[in-house]
């Protein structure tokens, strides 16, 4: 399983709109809000709830 994250204002394109995350097969995607290419760095809390649910899973 692979978990996609995006940053809504990120300058990178869209694995999911470019078609490179059909490539993946088992993905899951998440956009976080008000984060940027580096989410991480702009939204840090958000960003681990994310990656702890999905590992959770």
């Amino acid at each position: 399983p692979v978990l996609l994250i995006k940053g809504a204002e990120s300058w990178a394109p869209d694995p999911e709109k470019s078609g490179r995350a059909a490539a993946i097969g088992n993905y899951r995607s998440a956009i976080i809000q008000n984060a940027g290419h580096w989410v991480h760095h702009d939204q840090l809390d958000r960003f681990l709830e994310v990656v702890t649910e999905f590992l959770k899973e």
